[in-house]
């Protein structure tokens, strides 16, 4: 009974090891046109990451950002016609009120002119009444706004020593006080100057 049983299995055996061995009887499977995209996809996201790994070249005075774009230091080369407001017509350097400069007022006053003062000490002059200084408030003069901003200057020097600008009319701390400060103006009109004082028209 042992021996039939065994006979038996080794046909079996023998059957299903040939077929499975047999080219003839072989199905291959079949690919499908999505694997086959998938494939190629596969293949060309291979390629891409293999490009971009390959180091860019970069010319001198231009950058590459994060996002690709190309930046260039040098200027564009189409020409373009330059706007009318931007050309200047007249020879550069000093012109001759410049020339005559022989005090560091002269050179102040060809920033702010006479004219500028006008607008200053009149502007000044409405703000302060506009804020209720009619019964203590007096008007600036010319003379006035240029002492105001000549102690403003010589202000600045004297805090680039770290000198609180306000002793400087000090009379207990002689270590900062200015003579020329109090020959000039209180220190109570300077802080109502520097409170009121306007460049233009407040209500614009």
């Amino acid at each position: 009974m042992e021996r039939r049983g065994e006979r038996m299995f080794s046909v079996f055996f023998q059957e299903n090891f040939q077929e499975s061995e047999s080219d003839d009887d072989f199905i291959p499977e079949e690919v499908s046109e999505d694997e086959d995209h998938v494939i190629s996809d596969e293949e060309s996201t291979e390629e891409e990451t293999d490009s971009e790994i390959t180091p860019l070249i970069v010319q001198p005075g231009t950058f590459i950002a994060r996002d690709g774009t190309k930046w260039t230091s040098s200027k564009p080369v189409k020409a373009r016609r330059r706007a009318s407001v931007n050309i200047v017509e007249k020879q550069p350097g000093l012109t001759m009120k410049a020339r005559e400069i022989s005090r560091p007022a002269d050179a102040f006053n060809c920033f702010i002119d006479d004219e500028m003062v006008k607008i200053i000490c009149h502007e000044t002059n409405r703000y302060a009444l506009h804020k209720g200084e009619q019964g203590t408030w007096i008007d600036v003069t010319p003379i006035e706004i240029r002492a105001f901003f000549r102690l403003l200057l010589l202000a600045g020097c004297y805090h680039g020593r770290k000198e609180p600008v306000l002793d400087m009319w000090s009379e207990e701390n002689h270590c900062f006080q200015r003579p020329i400060f109090t020959a000039t103006m209180s220190r109570d009109r300077f802080k109502k100057i520097v409170r009121f004082i306007r460049f233009n028209d407040f209500r614009t």
